[in-house]
């Protein structure tokens, strides 16, 4: 980072980003944070979120505002009666209830190693509904993958 440049939070950006959904602006930004690893990587990736034009529905990843004020990009794991339950795809806790007055942007695509991924696709809708479907198991299924990685590096190297 040169000295033109600094790096700030969602804390920081949220309110221009929540501005420019509400004004039916799509919006680029970059990850920060662990909570969505594997799919994201800590200020690697970037998501693109578009104004909510459709009912939140299971597995969508959206950018939400708690009532504390803080924004959250994270999954949605379950609606029942107008209350909707999200979590990180890296963590274990339930975050509930949550309203859809809350959601300001749905993540409609990403951008990783300058490629960009679209949620339509074929592969990532069936990402979303296992991660979705395992969690309970994820520690499990996160122990594994951080194995092979490690595994992958090891060989890479030599």
């Amino acid at each position: 980072m040169n000295h033109s440049e600094r790096e700030v939070g969602l804390d920081y950006l949220g309110t221009v980003i929540e501005e420019r959904l509400q004004n039916g602006q799509q919006v680029q930004m970059t990850v920060v944070g662990n909570s969505m690893f594997p799919l994201f990587r800590n200020k690697l990736d970037s998501v693109i979120l578009s104004p909510i034009q459709k009912r939140i529905k299971k597995g969508d990843v959206v950018l939400y505002k708690r009532t504390n004020g803080q924004y959250v990009l994270h999954r949605i794991i379950r609606y029942k009666k107008g209350v909707y339950s999200a979590n990180g795809d890296n963590q274990y806790w339930i975050e509930t209830p949550l309203f859809s007055e809350q959601f300001l942007g749905l993540m409609t695509g990403f951008h990783r190693k300058n490629k960009l991924y679209s949620t339509s696709a074929l592969w990532y809708r069936i990402y979303s509904f296992v991660w979705v479907v395992a969690r309970p198991l994820r520690g499990f299924i996160l122990k594994i993958l951080i194995k092979i990685r490690t595994w992958v590096k090891h060989f890479e190297k030599k």
